[in-house]
């Protein structure tokens, strides 16, 4: 009896794979489709969660037969085709919730061929329940056979999204003459900061450089990718274009050689810890791709203007060579002894506090030495400060750590633009996601003492905010409903630069002065030269 339940729970257990593997396939749609890629994707996927999968059933249900018998209830073995059942129910929810999980960075067919499998999962389990009185093999093989091919249909149906982008053109070709001087921008990134952590802060008198400046410029919130990604946030506020566009949907890249020549990155979300859903550990870690999109730094090299990078987390094109932890230099003595003062009272936290400084530290100091030696037109500067000390000493701050940090990116703002800036020179401040406190159930947790903390983060895609300033942004402006990948096409359009027509986002003409945006036409191209190697 107990092998008949343990074979009846890996075989649910099997077709529950097959169908998973389909959907997440179609979250990967470089992967083109063919016999052999359904057949191996099949055998492996369908036999990882016969495994494990199967196996949890099998046990899960042996456990509550024990548990059920100490009250004198024998629950029945459920048969086959109530096995089989479930295993549809369970790939169509998957589906469900992959395809409105994927609304901002899967392509529209392959979002549409997951709704496909889920009706197939409900259909599949309506027919199993419509046949539960026929104990017919050949119904049941029949059953077992449409599954098979049903589910990889939906993948071979997906078209392509053809790459839209326009073959980058020759510099001489492109239709713009930038008359006089070329402007200059100094653009800095202060990741997982937000307007509601800012602005008390400005009026605490923590950061009065930016506050000096606050009235003079424009800003506003911007609305960051879903479901948030670091990396898909980044690429999507410097390409100007969408996940879908530019490619960068995870934080992690995973090869798979069997299935795929390239990285993939975007996993199947479900009721498994991740990466478990990648089978029997037939893949490696990699480097996330870089943006099939040109960057704002890439752009501008191709249009003939000097720009560098400093401090950027990933290995991307035209970024400067990261400084690893352990050479980070020390610290001003005066703002050591004020961190370390701070910190005082979170001993457990004082080492990723005051290493989170010195690389901060060693990102503007390396900004300052490539404005004296290189003297870029574009600068950009990452610092990724707050999104590593929000999270740590949210709600829990007594030495006041967040205001040192605010006061420490405040002061070095001001000598970045003490050295870089003047009046012709264009100052963004932007911060592609902010933080926010957990939502009701996770508070729930923390309040009963199911987790341990209740920090902020940007796991429910907090708004961001951007800052402009300088010729032709419009003084005290306030704009709304702006993107994230709004940022680069305003920013092009203040440098007097063309705008290609394949970015997802929008100049920000609500930040513009009026008198600029009647004076300054906006020039379209269709699209960026690629700089050179």
């Amino acid at each position: 009896m107990h092998r008949r339940r343990l074979l009846l729970a890996l075989i649910a257990g099997f077709f529950s794979g097959v169908g998973c593997a389909c959907l997440q396939l179609l979250l990967w749609p470089q992967v083109t489709p063919s016999l052999k890629r359904a057949f191996l994707a099949t055998l492996t996927w369908g036999s990882w969660s016969a495994v494990w999968l199967g196996l949890s059933g099998f046990v899960a249900w042996e456990l509550t037969t024990l548990l059920s018998g100490l009250f004198g209830w024998r629950p029945r073995w459920p048969r086959l085709w109530v096995a089989m059942a479930v295993a549809g129910v369970f790939v169509a929810g998957v589906a469900f919730f992959n395809q409105q999980a994927t609304r901002e960075i899967l392509q529209p067919a392959h979002r549409q061929a997951l709704g496909v499998v889920a009706i197939l999962g409900v259909v599949w389990a309506a027919a199993w329940a419509a046949t539960r009185r026929r104990r017919s093999s050949l119904i049941t093989a029949g059953l077992m056979a449409l599954w098979g091919a049903g589910v990889w249909w939906p993948w071979w149906g997906a078209q392509q999204a053809g790459d839209e982008r326009q073959l980058a053109q020759p510099l001489q070709e492109l239709s713009w003459d930038l008359q006089g001087k070329p402007r200059r921008a100094l653009v800095v990134v202060w990741e997982g900061a937000d307007v509601p952590w800012l602005l008390p802060l400005m009026d605490g008198g923590m950061m009065p450089f930016l506050q000096s400046l606050w009235s003079r410029g424009g800003w506003g919130h911007l609305r960051t990718v879903q479901p948030f990604s670091r990396a898909a946030s980044l690429a999507t506020w410097a390409t100007g274009c969408s996940p879908i566009r530019h490619g960068v949907v995870g934080r992690r890249a995973y090869r798979l050689p069997f299935l795929a020549d390239v990285p993939v990155s975007l996993l199947l979300k479900g009721p498994w810890p991740s990466p478990h859903q990648l089978p029997w550990r037939l893949w490696q870690r990699a480097a996330p791709p870089p943006p099939k999109e040109p960057t704002l730094w890439e752009a501008l090299e191709g249009l003939g203007l000097h720009s560098a990078v400093v401090g950027w987390p990933f290995p991307w094109r035209g970024v400067a060579e990261a400084v690893p932890w352990e050479q980070a230099p020390p610290l001003d003595p005066s703002w050591q002894a004020a961190i370390e003062e701070a910190v005082s009272k979170g001993t457990p936290k004082a080492l990723p506090t005051l290493q989170a400084f010195a690389l901060t530290a060693e990102v503007g100091l390396g900004a300052a030495v490539m404005i004296r030696e290189k003297v870029p037109q574009v600068l950009v500067v990452h610092l990724d400060l707050p999104a590593r000390l929000r999270p740590l000493w949210a709600g829990d701050d007594p030495g006041g750590v967040l205001a040192l940090a605010a006061q420490f990116l405040d002061g070095q703002l001001a000598d970045l633009w003490a050295l870089f800036g003047d009046a012709d020179t264009h100052l963004l401040v932007v911060s592609p996601y902010g933080m926010a406190p957990p939502r009701p159930w996770d508070r729930l947790l923390a309040n009963v003492g199911l987790t341990g903390k209740w920090p902020v983060s940007p796991k429910d895609s907090p708004d961001g905010f951007f800052f402009l300033l300088g010729p032709g942004v419009a003084a005290g402006s306030r704009v709304r409903g702006a993107r994230a990948a709004d940022v680069m096409p305003t920013l092009m359009y203040l440098l007097e630069l063309p705008v290609a027509r394949g970015l997802s986002g929008r100049v920000l003409l609500a930040a513009v002065d009026e008198n600029w945006a009647a004076s300054v036409p906006l020039r379209l191209v269709a699209g960026y030269p690629w700089p050179g190697p």
